[in-house]
Order: C-alpha cells, then structure tokens, then sequence
C-alpha cells in the first residue's frame, strides 16, 4: 500500500469552500474573487471542526472521529500567521483504536509540522511559497487539482445556500473519496458542511463546523511553534535538522480514515456561523 508523506493530503486544499452570495450568472472566477475580498476583511477567524468518518479499508469497515481547530491571523501587511490542530481517534478491527493529533503553525515565515502517531512523534519545518492554511486563493488552489461546479442546491439544512461539488482530475486509487460537497451560507459567505462521497456514492466523511467566531483576539503564543521535549525537528529550510525525521513520519496508510478525514476536513475550514457564533471587535 502506498504511504502518505509528512504533509498530510489536502493541504492545498485548506478552506476552499469560502464563498459569498451568487447569482445565476455568475462563475468559479467570480465566486473566487468574491470569497478573496471576503476572506480579507477579517482581521481573525477561529472555528472548530467536527469530522465524522466511515469507510471501508481492506474490506474491513473503518471509522474515525476528529475535532479541528483553525485559527487565522491577519496582519497588517496583508501576510497571515495559522495554527491547525487536529485530534481524534482512528477505529480499525471493531474497537481498535488509535490516537491521531497534528499540528500545523505557520508563523508568517516558516511552517512548523507536528505529528504524532503509535509509533512516534515527528517534527518538520519548512518554508512554502505561501501560507498553505490561508483562506485567500483557496478555490483557485483548488481547481489545480479538482474539477470544481456550481450545483443548482438553494436549501440545505433549513438555510438558503450556494453549493460547490469537486471532483479530483486525477483519480488516485489510495484516496476513497472520490467527489465532495460543500455548502455555504448565501447571506454569510460563509460554508456550512462538507460532504465526502466514495465511489459507490456512499457517505464517507462528513465536516461540519460547530463553533465559530471572527476578529476575536487570539493570544499571540497561539502562532509559535514549541516541539514537545526530545522532539527534534527536520529542516527542510537550510537550516540544518535531523534528516531522518521525514521518513520515518511516512507511516501513515494514505486511505486510514485519520488521514482521510485530515484531507477532506480542510474543505470547511473555516466553515459555517451557526448560532452563538460571535462577530468580534
């Protein structure tokens, strides 16, 4: 079986769903520029994610439960400091379980990549051409890799939305999900849930956000990146670093429901306001 690499799947594709208000002319460049100026308004976005999975894996059924939590920074220069953290349980033989925790910081230079797994803790730096957790040039990012349209949906869940449905342009027989959709909120801009289909059109993964809020203050320490004690990091900068660290960090099968439901989570990042959802300062 193939396994994944450090960076989990779907990275690119972090908070694509960010949309506003379409009209019926309207196209994936419009909407693209639309959530873009959107997006840049606010000066934080934190929100948490509730990802629920069930797939089959191996012919065994495999499930796996995970909170997200995202946090955005925007700073006066337009540049954008992050932190994505996830922690779950991945279900595999009946009540087999295994503990899945990342965390992702980028501190407006470097990302700092943590994970932690049964067989160890892994550390990694690196210094990308962009914020991949930043939610501006999402869809575009996006396109590169989804067929993406607009679908004809109005209501979901009682609300008034706008529905986009992507479709990977290369099909990778180690990722289940095969189409997802995303939902967003007509009158906010703002997505509600993603939806991850196999391709036997059954539900394997669903991303709803349950809490959110904007322009709050966020602690700064949130954006720096402290590796637990004994934990050395890999520097793929230059920098130096333990050059091990990497490979032994791919021991994660690409189609384990964790990191399926890493990959497809990133699409309702930051997702939906639902009530108690607090617009801040």
């Amino acid at each position: 079986m193939r396994m994944m690499s450090f960076r989990p799947l779907g990275l690119a594709l972090a908070m694509i769903a960010w949309a506003g208000p379409a009209r019926a002319e309207e196209t994936l460049e419009d909407v693209g520029r639309h959530l873009d100026n959107l997006v840049r308004q606010y000066r934080t976005i934190r929100c948490k994610i509730r990802v629920t999975s069930r797939m089959v894996v191996n012919g065994q059924v495999a499930t796996g439960e995970q909170d997200i939590y995202h946090e955005v920074l925007r700073l006066p220069d337009g540049r954008t400091r992050t932190r994505y953290e996830t922690r779950g349980k991945s279900y595999r033989q009946g009540d087999q379980a295994d503990d899945v925790a990342t965390l992702s910081v980028y501190d407006g230079d470097c990302l700092y990549d943590l994970r932690r797994t049964p067989k160890g803790t892994y550390a990694m730096k690196s210094r990308p051409e962009r914020n991949p957790y930043d939610p501006v040039g999402r869809l575009d990012i996006a396109r590169r890799q989804y067929e993406a349209r607009l679908l004809p949906d109005r209501t979901f869940e009682g609300k008034d939305v706008y529905a986009i449905e992507f479709v990977p342009r290369v099909s990778d027989e180690t990722s289940v999900t095969r189409r997802m959709v995303s939902y967003t909120d007509r009158h906010t801009g703002l997505p509600i849930k993603t939806i991850s289909y196999d391709a036997d059109g059954r539900v394997v993964n669903i991303a709803e956000v349950v809490e959110s809020a904007l322009n709050e203050d966020i602690p700064a320490d949130h954006f720096e990146f402290r590796p637990p004690p004994g934990v050395e990091v890999t520097d793929t900068t230059g920098g130096g670093g333990q050059a091990g660290a990497q490979g032994a960090a791919a021991s994660v099968p690409a189609s384990s429901p964790a990191t399926q439901a890493r990959a497809d989570a990133t699409q309702a990042a930051p997702s939906s306001r639902p009530a108690g959802t607090r617009p801040g300062r």
